[in-house]
């Protein structure tokens, strides 16, 4: 942790690190002076590997507290974030199992004290892969990316809109690991593979369907991670990590997608409220017009308003 204005660090824990027994993979900070801070991660030594969550500063001033530690062998948290704004006391963190045990959601309305699985909605047992906020309603809502197992197999975004109480699948994905939101235009997601010629892709769909965004992108080796980096000069950018260098590109904000034409056909017609109606009737994902993570009379009245003028119906 950085402790000056100089860019001195000091080791703070949790743990000894020679020791090899706290091998972290996330962090997440509440805001202002004295931050409860989150430190996700595993045990490496000894056996048999278990996941760790530990906080710092939540139970007093400098203190590490070992909040969760899993059971099963091989078992990580790859991700933590604090919700309510990132102020907390409610967080989220995404177990990821190379072993026998499940992958899965953990919950905690408590600063951080106690942790506990909550997964309604969630695909059972699936590694959570990447947890972030979602920056348009970061009091309640975060995404998940999940896959069914460790290796090539393609999965799925999550969202919550309940703060972790329950989940809704957004679709059927490729292979993708790293996952990060467009602060600027609601429902885009950009996400990547660790894989070898791995290509950055994109949603605006809250992670329904996802297509590539790699013009000029040369695939060398596996990604590593996705940020969006804020503004430069005005103009919002996004970047991408992999095995052989960095990358960066400007955002410029797409054209969201017209409720109205609901099948995608660029033609608004009867079909599209027939398409509608039969999504809406089966609670259907697609329904979700307004991207709120549930299909209701809301959605029903949004997509009168596009089909009867709102976007060129």
């Amino acid at each position: 942790i950085g402790t000056g204005a100089g860019g001195d660090w000091a080791n703070l824990g949790p743990g000894a690190p020679n020791t090899l027994d706290t091998i972290g993979l996330d962090i997440a900070a509440t805001p202002g002076p004295n931050p409860v801070i989150l430190w996700s991660g595993y045990r490496w030594l000894p056996t048999p590997r278990p996941a760790q969550i530990w906080s710092f500063n939540r139970a007093g001033s400098g203190v590490w507290v070992k909040e969760f530690e899993g059971t099963a062998a091989n078992e990580q948290i790859y991700g933590v974030v604090w919700l309510d704004d990132g102020a907390g006391p409610r967080a989220l963190a995404g177990v990821v199992n190379f072993g026998d045990g499940a992958g899965g959601v953990l919950r905690s309305t408590d600063a951080g004290d106690t942790w506990a699985r909550s997964e309604s909605g969630y695909a059972g047992g699936w590694n959570a892969w990447d947890l972030i906020v979602d920056p348009h309603a970061p009091a309640d809502s975060a995404y998940i990316l999940a896959s069914p197992n460790s290796g090539m197999t393609p999965g799925a975004v999550f969202r919550t809109s309940d703060a972790g109480i329950s989940w809704n699948q957004q679709g059927s994905n490729p292979i993708l690991r790293y996952l990060a939101a467009d602060p600027s235009t609601p429902a885009s997601l950009y996400a990547l593979a660790p894989f070898n010629n791995a290509r950055p892709q994109r949603s605006l769909d809250a992670g329904g369907i996802f297509t590539s965004f790699d013009t000029n992108f040369v695939p060398l080796a596996g990604g590593r991670d996705v940020i969006h980096g804020g503004t430069v000069a005005g103009v919002s950018r996004l970047y991408v990590a992999t095995g052989a260098g960095g990358y960066a590109t400007n955002l410029s904000s797409p054209v969201p997608p017209c409720a109205a034409d609901f099948n995608s056909d660029g033609a608004v017609s009867s079909q599209d409220f027939f398409d509608f109606l039969v999504a809406f009737f089966a609670q259907a994902v697609p329904a979700d017009v307004n991207q709120d993570g549930t299909v209701s009379s809301q959605d029903f009245f949004d997509f009168l308003v596009a089909f009867f003028g709102g976007c060129g119906g």
